[in-house]
């Protein structure tokens, strides 16, 4: 019994640093459907530039982190690319817009 609970623990410590060391990514992301034969994404966002490996996750190809992007409309235009070159580029356009505030705030019986 003593031994079990020794395992247990371990096991406990083993997940509780392994999930530590996953990496913190927040809601929501830039997205796209897997693509056949694609080795890495150049993804273009408000005008920066970046090339990253290609990698599926949960059916789903992340491109980008958006938590803490400005507030405003964002251009982003993504590329697949292998040894070959480039797909021809995508273009997507979206707002990031906050709610308004609340209004008629009051105490009720």
């Amino acid at each position: 019994m003593v031994k079990l609970i020794g395992n247990m623990k371990a096991i406990v410590l083993i997940l509780a640093i392994l999930l530590m060391a996953a990496p913190a990514m927040a809601a929501p992301f830039l997205v796209c459907d897997p693509q056949a034969n694609t080795t890495e994404i150049m993804i273009t966002f408000d005008g920066v530039t970046d090339i990253i490996p290609y990698a599926e996750t949960g059916g789903v190809v992340v491109l980008k982190d958006l938590a803490g992007i400005a507030n405003g409309v964002h251009n982003v235009e993504v590329r697949a690319g292998n040894i070959w070159g480039l797909s021809t580029p995508v273009p997507f356009v979206f707002t990031k817009t906050l709610p308004g505030s609340p209004s008629n705030i009051d105490l009720r019986p």
